[in-house]
């Protein structure tokens, strides 16, 4: 067993998430699935971490709300020969965020046509002053992926009109209009930076983006 602990929402404001640290008997990699519910189209999450350390935090995204959630955990030696593999469940609630669609009905689809992944929507509440709940939903309208801001006490009224940013660090970057700030959040939802720019004589409202050298323009 190579589990020693795991934690569903680390976060807070994420409840699709989950935490697990894993001790390996030597150096190797962890690769991660999250298997998606019996008869539906959307592939498996999978992804292999780069760290081999012999213990490691390995970051889950993908989950199911409400659900009993299957993960498998396989460790691989430096080789990338498989050595040995840990099952868990990871139980999820149900989303109860009002500003989230209560059911998302997919009319039309053609999964041979579509690019793996999963869409993300960018909902900006009922107005532009209300908290901006971002989520993601996969090819079967599942909502797999959310930013819950309402459980933050630091971004609690986040107002997001231009949406969020993928940067190049694969962290995600919005500006809040309601409080003219800039935000820089990872894929579990916590924040990594907090550019305050009313502090440096400035407002932000409608877009940022990032250049291929790095640099934010807002």
């Amino acid at each position: 067993n190579l589990i020693l602990s795991s934690t569903v929402n680390p976060s807070g404001c994420n409840p699709l998430s989950a935490n697990v640290v894993v001790k390996l008997p030597v150096l190797g990699r962890i690769k991660l699935i999250v298997h998606s519910k019996p008869g539906k189209h959307t592939p498996d999450v999978e992804y292999t971490f780069k760290d081999v350390g012999l213990k490691q935090n390995i970051p889950v995204l993908g989950l199911y709300p409400n659900y009993n959630n299957e993960v498998t955990l396989i460790y691989t030696d430096l080789q990338g020969n498989e050595r040995a593999r840990s099952d868990l469940k990871l139980q999820t609630k149900t989303l109860e965020n009002r500003r989230l669609p209560k059911d998302i009905r997919v009319v039309e689809v053609q999964y041979d046509r579509m690019e793996p992944g999963m869409n993300l929507v960018n909902s900006p509440g009922q107005d532009e002053t209300d908290t901006s709940i971002p989520y993601m939903v996969d090819a079967d309208g599942e909502i797999r992926w959310v930013l819950d801001w309402e459980k933050s006490d630091e971004h609690r009224y986040i107002g997001i009109g231009c949406g969020l940013i993928r940067m190049q660090n694969g962290h995600y970057m919005t500006g809040d209009g309601n409080h003219h700030r800039m935000v820089e959040v990872d894929m579990m939802g916590n924040t990594i930076h907090n550019w305050d720019m009313l502090e440096r004589g400035y407002t932000v409202h409608h877009a940022i983006s990032q250049d291929k050298q790095g640099n934010i323009l807002a």
